[in-house]
Parts: C-alpha cells; structure tokens; sequence
C-alpha cells in the first residue's frame, strides 16, 4: 500500500477555549505540631473549585488563569494539585494530581515607603518591668506642628534631615523635647490600599491523567514569617484552633479557567507528523497535553513526533490578540 505526504492549514475560529463554570473559595490546611495541648494550628489557603458538582475530563486540555495583587513585603510559592474530594481539609484522603509549583515574586513601588523613628522608654516612665520601644511614622499624621496639645507617651517630629527634633508626650499634655530616639537609615515598606492595577498575571495549561477531580488547590509554602503571625483564634469544643500565615485575598483575585478544544479533531487527519503555528508572543497552547509557550517571534514547528492533540488558548472573535494559523502535515495511505 503506497502512502503519500498530505498538506493542509487551519486558521482561527471560534471555539477553541469554552468558559468553565467555577469560583473561587479559602479552606483550611491543618498541621500537627506534634502535642495535643488542646491546640490546633492552620494555614489559609485557596481553591478553585468547579460548579454543581462537576468534575474536570480526562485527557482534556483546561486553561488556567490567575491575577493575584502583587504584596510588597512577601513572596509567594504555591503547590498546585488536582483534587478529587471536597473536603474542609486539604490532604486527607484526597485523590491529587500535581500540577506544578509557582513564585509570586514581590512587587510594588517607593510611594508606599515610609521613613520611622524608634523611641525607647524605660521602665520607670512607664511604671512597668519592662523597656516599651515607640515608633513614629514620618508623616503629617505625627508632625508637631499639627497639634497643640499632646498625648502622653505619644511620639512626634519637627523639622527635616539634619534638623529634625523629636518630642514625647507627658501626662501635663506638653511636647517635652527628647533624644532617645534611634537615628538609623531605615524605613518600612507596606501597601497602604489596594490597586487593582498592580497584579502578577500567572497561567498554565493542563490536563486530567483521570475522571473524577473537582478541584484545584493553591497551597503556599510556609516558612518562619507564618508561625509569628497569627489571623485568628477561635473555639472549638474543648480545642483552640489558631489561624497562622500569610494569605491570599481571594475577593481581589481574577480568575479564568477554560476547557479547550483539541483542533487535530477538525483537521483532515487526527494524526499530524508536523506543524508549524503562527501566533503571537507568549500565546498558549498545548501539544500531546504538554503546555508550549510561544516565543517573541509568535512562531513554532515541531516534527519527528506523532501529534494527537493540539489545542490553542484563543478567545473567541479576539482577532488581534488571539488569532492564529497552522500549518500541518500528514501521511496518507493510498
């Protein structure tokens, strides 16, 4: 039987990603920290997690995307699973299938820095055992000259650089001047308020291995700056349950998660020996279930292995950012 060398194009059209019907919510991640004392501790963390009960299709390509607001003080590391159960708690007994692992570097700029001043009382000004360490954010919420009375044990400043002056309040509401304040070059550095256009983009493409997952879990890596900061204490029964860590804000992620649609089906033969893909920079797509990212010249070939699946993150009639055209080859038995 004699086989020739076929050639054909497919070019963008609708229906390549259809939405998938999810939201997103926080659950619980116990940890053991060895003792029953009547204490729990647990870590926050979020899931996307499909409508009505359904549940991903194996061997089907799914496009995920996630826009978090950058934090200017932590970086996150998140394990992303496929799960299987919709319990409170992630890992147990829940079927997974892992995804990959991801950093959400820290972002932000200098107008949300601030310069500090530290102030020292000893203990006989504050009738404790104890030194109490003061600090004053440089900024007209604490400048002297704004007041005309003062707080007792309350910290403020007067002038700039080299001639600026501090003072502490006294019981009398008098500004009494005061050197005990550490002179370091040194400043804090926190989001004052959320900017909706300030966040870290972050996608990938996967695929299923089995029927059955509901959902996708976003777990961060937890490391020493978690178990000092404490989000809540709350009873339960006989047993205090500690909420730990850094969290995401869900309520200012934006999410899309979409099922894509394998294009070999719509093709002349459903399996290609080659293609070459024109596109745009950092388009999506998926080959055989393993994701590709487009270059900066929007253009990619691959030869010398069977394709059976190849699906195209592309928005329907988004013709500027989304459009594409393939080139194929296949063999044909005469």
């Amino acid at each position: 039987m004699a086989t020739s060398h076929q050639i054909g194009q497919y070019r963008f059209r609708n229906g390549c990603a259809k939405d998938v019907n999810h939201s997103l919510t926080e659950y619980k991640s116990e940890v053991d920290i060895g003792e029953d004392d009547g204490a729990k501790m647990t870590f926050t963390d979020f899931r996307i997690m499909l409508a009505n009960n359904a549940q991903f299709k194996a061997d089907t390509d799914y496009y995920c995307e996630l826009n978090i607001p950058v934090d200017f003080n932590n970086e996150y590391t998140f394990t992303i699973k496929l799960e299987k159960g919709q319990g409170q708690t992630t890992g147990t007994g829940s079927s997974y299938q892992f995804l990959r692992r991801y950093t959400l570097k820290r972002g932000g700029d200098s107008n949300n820095m601030y310069g500090i001043a530290l102030y020292c009382q000893n203990p006989k000004e504050t009738n404790t055992s104890k030194e109490v360490v003061k600090s004053v954010v440089l900024d007209e919420t604490n400048k002297k000259d704004n007041f005309t009375t003062a707080e007792n044990g309350k910290l403020y400043w007067k002038g700039e650089g080299s001639n600026r002056v501090f003072y502490i309040g006294n019981s009398d509401k008098q500004f009494e001047l005061t050197n005990k304040v550490v002179k370091a070059s040194m400043v804090a550095a926190w989001r004052s308020n959320y900017d909706s256009s300030k966040k870290t983009k972050f996608a990938f493409i996967f695929r299923p291995i089995e029927d059955g997952f509901r959902q996708i879990s976003f777990q961060i890596d937890r490391g020493p700056e978690d178990y000092g900061l404490i989000n809540s204490e709350t009873q339960n029964g006989n047993t205090v349950v500690i909420d730990y860590g850094r969290k995401i804000d869900i309520t200012k992620v934006d999410t899309k998660l979409c099922e894509l649609t394998n294009l070999t089906n719509q093709m002349k033969n459903p399996v290609i020996d080659r293609i070459g893909v024109w596109g745009h920079p950092e388009q999506m797509m998926a080959i055989n279930g393993e994701q590709i990212q487009l270059g900066p010249s929007g253009y990619y070939e691959l030869q010398g292995l069977e394709i059976t699946s190849l699906s195209i993150m592309a928005i329907d009639n988004d013709y500027k950012n989304s459009s594409f055209t393939i080139d194929y080859e296949y063999t044909k038995e005469d």
